[in-house]
């Protein structure tokens, strides 16, 4: 009986370790732990169609200030669960307070576009469904798996550098 209690606690720590407490998807440290065994089954060979997409939350600060940190909360717990809806069958993981990343194995470059397109008109469906006071709205970054990529790390740069674009240029527009 003991060991089973102990065995109990061990599991609970452990989701605790590698779980965000706001969202409950999976945290930064749960990422890293993810990211040597991608890189070992890359090395492997052992996978070869996956595509990494970053997101980063539009407008977290201005909600926080304007509207109060539970108003962000709200905000960061709505698009993580609208995130998950898109990558149901892919670990999704909060890597900081308003990024987001997916690692979608079995997902090609063909793909990005319509979870782009679903992502975009979910956000707004959600805003006036929910009645938020603030549009929801991320930017993406996305990059597939191609054998010029060594690892994990250097894929998440590339998607980064792609949502860093994308939002230089949705601030071109504001």
């Amino acid at each position: 009986e003991l060991e089973i209690q102990q065995t109990k606690a061990l599991g609970s720590a452990r989701h605790m370790a590698y779980t965000d407490s706001l969202t409950g998807v999976k945290n930064k440290h749960a990422y890293i732990e993810a990211e040597q065994l991608v890189n070992k089954q890359i090395a492997d060979g052992a996978l070869t169609e996956f595509c990494v997409v970053v997101f980063d939350l539009n407008g977290l600060k201005v909600i926080n200030d304007t509207k109060g940190h539970d108003a962000g909360d709200k905000y960061i717990k709505s698009a993580c669960s609208m995130i998950c809806s898109q990558f149901k069958h892919s670990p999704v993981y909060r890597i900081g307070g308003d990024e987001f990343v997916a690692v979608a194995i079995g997902m090609t470059s063909d793909s990005l576009p319509k979870i782009r397109k679903k992502i975009e008109k979910q956000s707004a469906s959600i805003s006036a469904e929910k009645n938020f006071p603030f549009t929801l709205s991320c930017s993406i970054g996305a990059i597939p798996f191609t054998s010029d990529k060594k690892n994990l790390s250097e894929l998440l740069l590339g998607a980064d550098a792609l949502l860093y674009e994308e939002k230089r240029q949705k601030h071109k527009q504001n």
